[in-house]
């Protein structure tokens, strides 16, 4: 999607040994936070993933400032494994002399084997203190799938009346921004910027960003952090129904699907292809969960592949799907 709906410029160096370690095992090395106001804890996602066949060792990274903190997900990487290394900049930790100018923080990650050798990464940003985000981002919180909805912030400068915001962009796909003058005047100009979710937004914890483009010296492009956690109103589990093998038989094959939702609903009806594939409903009426039992039954050898479809009065989510795969041998 967007990710999830952030920086300091983040730049990456090569210790002694290093060898080819950052682009081989790093998707991405830089990141730029741009400019930010003091209050945010900036935070960015470096995926690292294991291009080699052999298993690799990470040790714990170094930071070269006490603003900076970063955690890495996992220690060791097997082949073609990929985990992350986070990346938090507490603007609110920036010493006051270095404030309202490019800040630069080293983040140095150890690879341990086979190889020992280091990355280095740089995260920076411009933390000001005549810029005010209230709040300090803008975090849609959680939110059920399909709901959508809106959040805003104020964006305010000081010490610079003619202050105008020229542009306004989100790159994330899920998130639309809008912008409108709030207050001019007693050595301020804020304006109010309001970020809308897509109903279509997926499942999951997501960040992405909302990047201002201004008339400002030193202020030509803000960053405003998003985020949102889509959850569904009503879970699938198993969201995918796998049989594997399944011998060929009249008899079926059964595994059960629970559907637990938030509030009591209804199941209306379940769509299922002709075929090899059969569910019944073994709850009915309005309830929190209900249970469905998939069928897979066949006397040909091939695989079976359905999606069925569940039909709830759910507002929103009236419609579930759930994939069917089995393998039929005899």
């Amino acid at each position: 999607m967007w990710r999830i709906v952030c920086t300091v410029v983040l730049m990456t160096g090569i210790g002694a040994t290093a060898g080819a370690a950052a682009p081989e095992y790093f998707a991405e090395t830089t990141k730029d936070f741009a400019t930010t106001s003091i209050g945010p804890v900036l935070v960015h996602y470096f995926p690292i993933k294991n291009t080699t066949k052999e298993t690799i060792s990470l040790g714990t990274a170094r930071i070269g400032c006490g603003c900076v903190s970063a955690s890495l997900l996992k220690n060791q990487l097997t082949a073609g494994e990929t985990t992350y290394i986070i990346a938090y900049l507490d603007t609110k930790k920036i010493p006051t002399h270095q404030r309202n100018t490019f800040k630069t923080v080293t983040v140095t990650v150890p690879f341990l084997n086979p190889v020992q050798e280091e990355v280095v990464l740089k995260v920076s940003c411009v933390a000001r203190e005549d810029l005010f985000f209230t709040p300090d981002s803008l975090a849609f919180g959680t939110v059920q799938k399909s709901a959508g909805g809106k959040v805003s912030m104020k964006v305010t400068l000081f010490n610079q009346p003619k202050w105008e915001i020229k542009e306004a962009k989100s790159n994330g796909k899920f998130v639309k921004v809008e912008t409108k003058a709030a207050n001019k005047g007693n050595g301020e100009v804020s304006y109010e910027v309001t970020a809308t979710l897509d109903p279509d937004c997926p499942k999951g914890n997501w960040m992405s960003e909302i990047y201002l483009t201004t008339n400002a010296v030193g202020v030509e492009r803000i960053r405003l952090p998003v985020t949102v956690n889509i959850v569904e109103t009503i879970a699938v589990s198993p969201s995918e129904v796998r049989f594997g093998d399944v011998n060929a038989s009249k008899t079926p094959a059964t595994q059960q699907v629970m559907l637990t939702g938030e509030s009591p609903f209804k199941i209306l009806e379940v769509k299922v292809p002709e075929g090899a594939v059969t569910v019944t409903q073994v709850t009915e009426g309005a309830r929190a969960a209900h249970v469905l039992k998939v069928n897979v039954a066949a006397d040909t050898e091939g695989a079976v592949k359905r999606t069925i479809e569940i039909v709830t009065d759910s507002k929103t989510q009236p419609k579930l799907i759930v994939n069917v795969s089995a393998l039929v041998k005899k």
